[in-house]
């Protein structure tokens, strides 16, 4: 059907979405092997998560086997097509083709207001075929971060998404609001869950984010030390440094790795793991710096 049938199987819209990453990873490992043929039959499958995004709603949405939509809608009902979120948590889980979602957003603008949207909803939620209240929800309406429910899964690369749609700042400066609010001691927002809230902390914490884990590349955003250090197993060093480090200057202006200015949106896993120099230059301003598309991170539409 090149879509999980919602009224076969539960969790249909997230189950599409994450079967379409799954194959996205598959045509990796087939192109590397020089399995051709099975590259393209699931790059062109990893496409398929595009078959559940609803345009009138602008949600991605359970669809039925013969090609309809799942009604009546409810955008803050958890569960049922979506799991563990609603439609607000779950629509954004594309993370090896963000580009690709962002047009079917609307374009880089209507994403950036949506992410704004997203941070600025109350945080209502609506038990749904759960039937009664889980932790996840009870997580989510304890911070106000709106319908950005840092506690769970489904939204930890969701912050990074506003450097895809060309607004780094956006990214630069929610990162620094989570890092400093949501794992303080008052306002520590969910379970471990297997290290998924270490892993993100630390990530954030040292500006480089691994957005689509399966393609060998990270994210830059805004470091919250003055330096760090990271030793790798074949003896070699990352040092990521910091000018003009400070809780007010949450911005980068620049990114030099290894003595000469980056230009890109992320770095490739290439250029560091023989060890690197990664050194920002921060600043208190939005600098509001727009990435020439080829600087973009990857995205499968690309």
């Amino acid at each position: 059907l090149g879509w999980v049938p919602h009224d076969e199987i539960e969790h249909a819209a997230s189950r599409t979405q994450d079967f379409a990453y799954n194959d996205f990873c598959i045509a990796q490992v087939a192109r590397i092997l020089g399995k051709e043929s099975e590259s393209i039959k699931y790059y062109n499958r990893a496409r398929y998560y595009k078959n559940t995004f609803n345009n009138e709603t602008g949600f991605m949405q359970g669809r039925l086997r013969d090609g309809s939509w799942a009604i009546p809608f409810n955008e803050f009902s958890w569960g049922d097509e979506y799991i563990e979120g609603s439609a607000w948590q779950c629509t954004w889980a594309v993370p090896h083709d963000a580009a690709g979602l962002i047009q079917l957003l609307g374009g880089s603008k209507k994403t950036v207001a949506k992410l704004n949207q997203l941070l600025s909803l109350p945080t209502h939620f609506e038990v749904g075929h759960y039937g009664t209240e889980i932790h996840e929800m009870t997580e989510m309406a304890a911070v106000d971060f709106g319908q950005y429910a840092h506690s769970n899964q489904p939204v930890h690369h969701v912050l990074y998404l506003y450097t895809y749609a060309n607004a780094p700042h956006l990214t630069q400066y929610w990162v620094r609001q989570v890092l400093n609010e949501l794992y303080s001691p008052e306002k520590f927002c969910g379970d471990e869950d297997n290290g998924e809230m270490a892993a993100w902390y630390i990530f954030s914490s040292l500006g480089i984010f691994p957005f689509c884990p399966g393609h060998p590349s990270f994210v830059l955003s805004s470091p919250l030390f003055e330096g760090a250090t990271i030793n790798l197993k074949n003896g070699k060093k990352i040092e990521i440094t910091t000018e003009g480090s400070s809780p007010d200057n949450v911005y980068f202006e620049n990114v030099i790795l290894n003595g000469e200015i980056h230009t890109k949106a992320d770095v490739l896993h290439k250029n560091i793991s023989e060890g690197a120099k990664l050194h920002f230059k921060m600043t208190s301003k939005p600098t509001e710096k727009k990435y020439a598309e080829k600087d973009l991170p990857y995205s499968l539409t690309n």
